[in-house]
């Protein structure tokens, strides 16, 4: 069973001419209505994964998602999987959508 996670989040501020990757220009309401949409796939899948080792996630530019659905993301994973005591969570970032209240949502 897999131990290692990886979800996209594709949003960022605007999209750059350079980027192959799936992503699109932040809209509040879509990010809102995806973030639910994941957490639904993500209670669907639960049965396939063993103990998370590890979690990536990934973009676009994850950070640009409000704390708040940050925190129903984060929210979702404990309920639905079986985090190990020791699991990595990691998120790409971006300093200019980062502040103190979403380092809390991390850390939390």
């Amino acid at each position: 069973m897999p131990e290692y996670l990886y979800i996209h989040i594709p949003f960022c501020i605007r999209k750059c001419v350079y980027c192959d990757f799936l992503s699109f220009p932040y809209d509040e309401l879509l990010a809102k209505k995806y973030i639910a949409a994941l957490c639904k796939e993500l209670s669907f899948k639960k049965a396939y994964a063993g103990s998370l080792k590890a979690v990536y996630i990934g973009g676009g530019t994850p950070s640009v998602i409000p704390e708040g659905s940050f925190g129903n993301l984060f929210q979702c994973l404990r309920d639905n999987y079986d985090l190990s005591p020791s699991v990595e969570i990691t998120a790409e970032v971006n300093t200019g959508t980062l502040d103190e209240s979403k380092i809390d949502t991390f850390l939390s």
